[in-house]
Formats: structure tokens, sequence, C-alpha cells
């Protein structure tokens, strides 16, 4: 039997933009998202002017380990993660700032046109990085296949890829980040 036509085993490759998964049962086609991050910015600098209104998604990190995974879809993801810390700070925002000091907590932003899918990629980094901040979606993942690709300057603790298999009960994969 012929693989379809851009069939990858893996989401290693930058060629196509989606590849074919199968197992015995199932043919699923995982879209790839590549993700260009942003940062670290402190969270009281001055948002970069570049920066500025950029859908997308964010994370916030203290030391190394990412606290948490949100998204903004008009306001700018850079902005969005700004408004957890701002005056008094939201109910996140408190929790993060609560025993850390400023200086200590950064931002990473990608910039990513607003769809459905960034709604799954932000669901699928929420699944497998396990944020302390985040409420639902750390147990489990129901969006589609895909298959994220970082790149640019993003957080340690993210690898350079993290993919949802079709086979549900494996969870998420990823590959060690290339520097």
């Amino acid at each position: 039997m012929s693989r379809p036509r851009g069939w990858r085993d893996s989401c290693q490759t930058y060629k196509p933009q989606m590849c074919f998964l199968a197992d015995k049962y199932t043919i699923a086609i995982m879209k790839d998202i590549i993700l260009e991050w942003r940062g670290p910015f402190g969270i009281r600098d001055t948002i970069p002017k570049e920066h500025r209104g950029w859908p997308g998604i964010y994370l916030v990190e203290a030391e190394t380990e990412i606290l948490y995974v949100g998204i903004a879809e008009t306001e700018g993801a850079h902005k969005r993660s700004k408004d957890h810390f701002r005056g008094q700070g939201d109910s996140i925002g408190r929790w993060i700032l609560q025993g850390r000091d400023a200086s200590q907590i950064h931002i990473w932003v990608a910039r990513k046109s607003w769809n459905k899918l960034l709604i799954d990629a932000e669901g699928l980094l929420i699944y497998s990085l396990k944020p302390v901040a985040n409420v639902e979606g750390v147990d489990s993942y129901h969006g589609k296949p895909i298959c994220i690709k970082n790149m640019g300057s993003y957080p340690e603790r993210l690898t350079k890829e993290i993919q949802y298999n079709v086979d549900r009960s494996k969870g998420p994969t990823s590959s060690s980040k290339v520097q």
C-alpha cells in the first residue's frame, strides 16, 4: 500500500503543513501550528511598539517554571498577559505574585492569527506543561490532533515540538529543544 502524498511518520520536518498519522484503526490529519515566540518581557516593562496588538498565546514564567498559559483574541497577547498584573491585578496575577518579586516574573508571547487551532494550541500547551495557575485543561486535552512547532525565543521548559497523538491514551509527546 502506498502512503498518501505528504506522509510523514512524525512532525519533525517543516515541509508540508500537515502530516498523516495512522494506526490500525484510525487515519487522522495532524496540522502543524508554528508559534514564533518573543521574550522574555518583564511584567512592569513597557510593551514594545512592534508587539502591541498581536493576537496569540502567552506564557507567564517565574524562574524556569511556566505558571500560566493564556490566549488573547483581539487585544493582543502581550497586553492581555500584562493585564493580570495591572493595579491590584486579577486573581491569577495576585496568586503568581504571592511570595515572588515582580522582577522574577517574565512573559513570553507568540503572535498568531486568530482561528480555532489557536484554541487547540493553548489547550495542548496547558495539557502538556500543566502550569499551576491554569485550572481548566490540565488533566485532559479535547482538541484536534496538532503539532506545535516552537520557534524564536522561547522558555527553556518548552520543547521544540509538542504533538498530540492520535492514540489518546499516550498523551502529548515532545522533542527536545534544538539550540
